[in-house]
């Protein structure tokens, strides 16, 4: 006679991956505990436990405009010219947080606070 394992589903909070790890493995055991508990969704866990990787696109970029927007969506902009960085940067600016990188803290400040 087989002993059937009950299923979990797990997400990653990164990647957005939504799968079944194996019974008896070290997330199977957390997420059983989380739905011992009451909880009815998914056990929400972070790259390192999945093991998705996030590519930085361009990392050799001089300027980067990154930050989330107001769904809590990350963004990461490279920039190969000081113009494009600063204009993605405003286009950017009503909706998000935003943040650059490759400028001077004067011209950063400037940007942030508009003075």
């Amino acid at each position: 006679m087989a002993s059937s394992v009950t299923l979990y589903n797990v997400e990653c909070m990164d990647c957005g991956q939504v799968f079944t790890p194996a019974g008896h493995s070290p997330l199977w055991w957390q997420a059983k505990q989380r739905a011992d508990r009451g909880f009815l969704d998914a056990l929400r866990i972070r790259w390192k436990s999945c093991g998705c990787i996030q590519e930085v696109e361009n990392p050799n970029a001089p300027f980067r405009v990154f930050g989330y927007d107001d769904l809590c969506e990350d963004f990461n902009i490279p920039c190969n010219s000081f113009v494009a960085a600063i204009k993605s940067f405003r286009k950017l600016r009503p909706m998000s947080v935003v943040f650059i990188t490759g400028v001077s803290d004067v011209v950063a400040h400037r940007l942030q606070y508009g003075l």
